[in-house]
């Protein structure tokens, strides 16, 4: 007879393998996904939307949360590099490293036993990579900023934010891969200083502005702490923001 567990396990894979999808590369230009009801503001660094500048900052938890699979994948920290692309078009290409990132089931509100699934993305055990394309939007009259897959094509959907592998022969009861694809909306602190505070939206937002993102074809959850981000480089210490 079939214990528990692992009846569980099968179900849990059985659900997770329907979202499986062949790897596709990413690329190097913005997908533009974002609705077209959104307009597009501008990135400023010293008052000036000419002005191009790398920035840098650091996360303090990560958590990808996928409700009908029951799991949580938990990252203790994270951190992310980029550069303004055009101050002018609001677009910044971002870079997100999670790293000791740990796979657990979840009943919604708690975390469970971890599950025998190490991630292991191109040897680099329990890290994950992601890169975006950081647009400003407004939506009423609020500023926000909208994360969007770094893809090749523009215009070209289901290119993933990353893709999630597992070490194979431990047991782990979902697919060994996983794409993160869809567009995610973001709070970000208004006034023109030094740090700023990138905020994951709730899920009031994404609703909002018609973002939101997939583990495979199933709805996830961002739950991280806030990012602290500044300018780095030569323009470290400067004062920028968004309009």
């Amino acid at each position: 007879m079939l214990s528990k567990n692992l009846i569980k396990a099968l179900g849990l894979s059985l659900m997770a393998a329907l979202g499986l999808l062949a790897f596709t590369a990413t690329g190097a230009s913005a997908a533009n996904l974002t609705p077209a009801t959104h307009v597009h503001g501008k990135i400023l660094v010293l008052g000036s939307e000419h002005l191009l500048a790398t920035f840098s900052g650091h996360i303090a938890l990560g958590q990808l949360l996928i409700p009908t699979l029951g799991v949580e994948i938990h990252c203790a920290l994270g951190s992310i590099t980029g550069q303004i692309l055009s101050g002018l078009k609001g677009e910044a290409l971002a870079t997100v490293l999670f790293e000791d990132c740990k796979v657990y089931e979840w009943n919604g509100t708690t975390l469970g036993a971890q599950l025998p699934c190490n991630i292991s993305n191109g040897g680099a055990n329990h890290h994950i990579t992601a890169k975006a394309i950081l647009l400003v939007v407004t939506h009423e009259g609020v500023l926000y900023i909208v994360a969007e897959p770094d893809v090749a094509e523009p215009l070209k959907a289901g290119e993933p934010f990353t893709e999630i592998k597992y070490e194979s022969g431990k047991g782990c009861p979902i697919p060994l891969t996983q794409k993160v694809t869809g567009t995610y909306a973001f709070e970000f602190s208004q006034p023109h200083t030094v740090s700023h505070t990138l905020t994951p939206g709730n899920a009031a937002l994404q609703t909002l502005l018609g973002t939101g993102i997939s583990y495979g074809v199933s709805a996830a959850t961002l739950d991280p702490g806030a990012a602290t981000i500044v300018l780095s480089g030569i323009h470290l210490g400067c004062t920028w923001g968004i309009i």
